[in-house]
């Protein structure tokens, strides 16, 4: 992860003093402490029935544009997070989001367009600020 954000490992980064649900994670375990939670985020959502998913995407057309989030803005947003504001209900770090803008961008946007595009949204996006 810090050649992907071209850090230099001598130097305090982001990637130092990471803590996640009260514990400590090393850089080693990092990838997947981040694969773990992007993955509970949907897990409770149950498997799609494909029949009733292609004949409800029949009778509803196509999702227009106007609801579809581009990829660049995505990448704006995480690029642009304030770095010293503490972590949300993810208890994932500002910093780690904005350092690794360019290569989370791209997956956040599919999973934001597929929930639009499926017309679920996880519970977990609902939780008040």
């Amino acid at each position: 992860m810090k050649s992907i954000c071209k850090f230099n490992c001598n130097e305090n980064d982001s990637f130092d003093n990471i803590t996640f649900a009260n514990a400590s994670v090393s850089h080693h375990d990092l990838p997947e402490v981040l694969n773990n939670f992007f993955i509970s985020a949907t897990a409770y959502i149950p498997p799609v029935d494909n029949d009733r998913l292609t004949a409800l995407r029949r009778s509803l057309g196509p999702v227009n544009d106007a609801y579809i989030v581009d990829e660049l803005d995505v990448y704006y947003v995480l690029d642009s997070l304030k770095t010293n504001k503490s972590t949300g209900p993810d208890c994932i770090s500002n910093r780690i989001l904005r350092n690794l803008a360019d290569v989370l961008a791209a997956p956040i946007c599919a999973i934001i367009n597929s929930s639009i595009r499926e017309g679920i949204i996880p519970e977990y996006w609902k939780l008040p600020e």
